[in-house]
C-alpha cells in the first residue's frame, strides 16, 4: 500500500483574501467561506524580502513560485493548476484538481455553523492527525487534496497530501516543508 503524507509549509505573514472578495461573491457574504479560486486577480503581494519557495497564507492559501510549479510540472503524476498572485517575485495559488475522501468519523471531524445562505458549514475542525480512505487509488508521485476544506470562515482551506515518492523528492529540494504521515481508513 502506497503511503501517503500532508503537506505543511510555514505563514508568509500575509492574507490571500481581502474586502474585494466580500463584494465579488468569491466568498460568502454571510459565513466568509471561500466559493473557489477561478475568476481571481493578480494579488500583488507586498513581500519585504524573498521568501521560501513554499508558504502559507494566513487564510490557508498554498503560494508557491515558479521553481514550485517546474518541480510539479517535472515530477507530479497527477493534475494541477496555478493561478498567478503576484508578479515580481513571480508567485502562484497551487489548486489541485485530485480529490481524497478525509475520514472525518476516525478523526472525529466537527461540522459547525450551518450557513443558509451558501448552504455549507461555515466551520469544520479536527484535521489532526490526518485520514482518508483506503479505496482510493494513490500514486505514490501524485499531489491531492482532501474533499473537505478546514479551519473557519475566509481561513478554510483543504490538506494537500503527496504520495510517498513524491514527498521523498520533495524533501530533497524543498527543506521549509513540514510532512506527517496519513492514516488510511477502511471504507465501511
Amino acid at each position: 500500500m502506497v503511503k501517503l503524507f500532508q503537506v505543511d509549509a510555514a505563514n508568509i505573514g500575509l492574507y490571500f483574501y481581502n474586502q474585494d472578495d466580500e463584494t465579488s461573491e468569491r466568498i460568502c457574504a454571510s459565513c466568509g467561506r471561500p466559493r473557489s479560486l477561478v475568476g481571481f486577480p493578480e494579488r500583488h503581494f507586498r513581500l519585504r524580502k524573498e521568501r521560501a519557495d513554499w508558504g502559507a497564507t494566513y487564510d490557508g492559501q498554498m503560494i508557491i513560485t515558479e521553481r514550485v510549479v517546474t518541480f510539479l510540472q517535472a515530477h507530479a503524476s497527477t493534475p494541477f493548476t496555478t493561478i498567478k498572485v503576484n508578479r515580481r517575485p513571480a508567485m502562484y495559488a497551487l489548486k489541485l484538481s485530485e480529490v481524497l475522501r478525509f475520514d472525518a468519523k476516525t478523526v472525529g471531524t466537527r461540522f459547525e455553523d450551518f450557513c443558509t445562505r451558501c448552504g455549507e458549514y461555515a466551520t469544520i475542525v479536527g484535521a489532526s492527525p490526518p485520514a482518508v480512505f483506503t479505496d482510493e487509488k494513490i500514486d505514490p508521485m501524485g499531489i491531492y487534496r482532501s474533499d473537505l476544506i478546514f479551519a473557519c470562515g475566509r481561513e478554510m482551506h483543504p490538506i494537500i497530501l503527496v504520495g510517498e515518492g513524491l514527498q521523498k523528492i520533495l524533501m530533497e529540494y524543498f527543506r521549509e516543508l513540514d510532512f506527517e504521515v496519513v492514516r488510511m481508513s477502511d471504507p465501511d
